[in-house]
């Protein structure tokens, strides 16, 4: 009976060791990540004359969301705000929070005044068409 008290003491340590240690670097890395913000997963391909990326952003409202875009550099930043709840202590936390800020080098270089964006089911999706490339041009550049 002695052994078999002993084994279930023995997980019980186990058990708490690990409680310990998730609760360290759970904080850890959350105070970390709240710090340097989050990064969302983009994708990002081609169809025909578009390019097509698709951001997850599940939680965040449209209206904490900026888009930037010049040559063929996009930035996305924005915040997603834990929501108060009262009387509430989490005992485990791993959705993000907080500021992203993602700047992605697209392919090819877009139209900025052909673009549509919309969020549906927490994936922002943003289509830009390219530009067609303009005919090499041969110049002299005069020495000064």
């Amino acid at each position: 009976m002695a052994k078999k008290n002993n084994k279930y003491r023995i997980l019980e340590i186990e058990r708490e060791i690990n409680r310990i240690f998730e609760d360290i670097f759970a904080k850890t890395t959350r105070e970390f990540f709240l710090e340097q913000g989050w990064f969302p997963p983009v994708d990002i391909c081609e169809k025909n004359d578009e390019i097509i990326v698709k951001i997850e952003l599940p939680g965040v409202e449209k209206k904490n969301i900026k888009i930037f875009i010049k040559g063929n550099k996009l930035e996305i930043k924005g915040n997603k705000r834990q929501p108060y709840i009262p009387n509430i202590r989490f005992l485990r936390l791993e959705r993000e929070y907080g500021r992203f800020h993602r700047v992605l080098n697209l392919p090819y270089y877009v139209n900025p005044e052909n673009v549509k964006a919309y969020l549906k089911d927490g994936i922002l999706t943003i289509k830009f068409s390219k530009l067609k490339p303009d005919k090499e041009k041969e110049m002299e550049v005069e020495i000064e």
